[in-house]
């Protein structure tokens, strides 16, 4: 049984956020999946709510010409754990 230090409502992750939970179905993370996870619940935890893909490149070290889809094509998708404002172009953690 993995440790989940880290909640927000719904969500949880480890430590580190290399597997991460939400309503209890754990995901196993690549370590470019957990730096993501990781600064929206910090900023979350923070009370800003939700980030901009570009803020989200910042924060990470990565492509900030990229999308937030490239991050999360395989078994694991965008929207298995975060919620998108198309109106505030911001991602959420889902948390309820």
């Amino acid at each position: 049984s993995t440790i989940m230090l880290n909640t927000i409502g719904i969500f949880s992750g480890n430590k580190d956020f290399s597997i991460v939970s939400i309503r209890g179905i754990e995901y196993m993370l690549r370590p470019n999946q957990s730096k993501i996870v990781q600064v929206i619940y910090e900023s979350a935890k923070e009370g800003v709510t939700g980030l901009p893909y570009r803020e989200i490149a910042n924060r990470t070290d990565l492509t900030i010409h990229g999308k937030m889809s490239n991050y999360f094509q395989a078994e694991l998708r965008v929207k298995d754990l975060f919620k998108y404002s198309k109106r505030y172009q911001k991602y959420f953690l889902i948390t309820e």
